[in-house]
């Protein structure tokens, strides 16, 4: 069973999708973002929401994308 991280704007817009590889990223522990939405176009500095779904378990978060 796969999971994802979906990265959200202040609007609730989703920017950016991480399907996640069970056994590789989430046993690490961390995910990269670049700063870049789905269409690989650079987002401003600001405030984005990330959730992390994997199975039934779903948690957002706060953070700050500072350039």
């Amino acid at each position: 069973n796969g999971a994802e991280l979906i990265i959200y704007n202040l609007k609730g817009q989703e920017i950016k999708t991480y399907p996640l590889n069970c056994q590789n990223e989430i046993i690490k522990g961390s995910v990269t973002w670049n700063g870049n939405d789905n269409n690989g176009k650079q987002v401003s500095s600001g405030i984005y929401f990330y959730k992390l779904q994997a199975g039934n378990f779903s948690q957002t978060k706060k953070m700050i994308l500072m350039k």
